[in-house]
């Protein structure tokens, strides 16, 4: 009998270890998902939120957060609307929540639902909020993707490269119209760009002092 209860004992100490070192490996990775998440390093949250999903499944804020990073990193952003909805269901009540499902929609070409989830997230924008999303901007976007497809004609395809995304914009000849597809140089990256690991790309045309680049800017505020 005291062999029988020692063993209960032992069990019970095994499992609540194995409890307490599980939550506290939980914590550790909210806490680097949180962080990543918080400087808009979408991808490299994207993994972590998928684990503390798969543990969480029904928990509001981590659907949010994982159907956040999904826009950005994972391989259908249908999933990111599924996993926005449910944190809305839930009643999630981070306000970048409407802006992001708004984003969701928007990259599915689901204009309207797009535009009044942008829309929600400026209603509910504190007056005090220092760096709001950029949400008139993206409605405006809405707007102008409304209008593109409203006139969309059949594309022809005349040719077919493969290439690395790295030296894509090396494969486009401009000579008609006078411009080259360049890498954007070193001096014109900002610090964002450089944490960011972003590239870029610059178009300049031979025909003017004007130079077209892409960046994030000095914090990604303009995406």
């Amino acid at each position: 009998m005291r062999q029988f209860c020692l063993a209960v004992v032992v069990l019970l100490l095994s499992t609540l270890f194995a409890r307490a070192q599980n939550s506290g490996q939980s914590d550790e990775l909210t806490e680097r998902a949180t962080q990543l998440f918080e400087e808009k390093q979408f991808a490299e949250a994207y993994p972590l939120y998928s684990q503390l999903v798969s543990l969480h499944p029904k928990d509001a804020d981590l659907n949010f957060r994982f159907g956040t990073c999904t826009i950005f990193a994972g391989e259908s952003r249908e999933d990111a609307i599924k996993h926005l909805l449910f944190a809305e269901k839930r009643g999630a009540d981070d306000i970048r929540l409407r802006y992001y499902l708004g984003k969701a929609y928007h990259l599915n070409y689901q204009f309207a639902k797009a535009k009044d989830h942008y829309q929600l997230y400026l209603d509910g924008l504190s007056p005090k909020e220092k760096n709001p999303l950029p949400a008139k901007r993206e409605i405006a976007m809405c707007d102008q993707g409304r209008q593109l497809l409203s006139s969309i004609k059949d594309i022809v395809v005349l040719d077919k490269k493969s290439a690395d995304v790295e030296a894509f914009f090396r494969f486009y000849n401009l000579e008609e119209i006078g411009g080259k597809i360049l890498s954007i140089p070193d001096e014109l990256r900002t610090k964002y760009d450089k944490k960011m690991g972003y590239e870029g790309v610059l178009y300049r045309n031979t025909n003017s002092a004007t130079l077209y680049f892409s960046s994030y800017g000095k914090s990604g505020e303009t995406g």
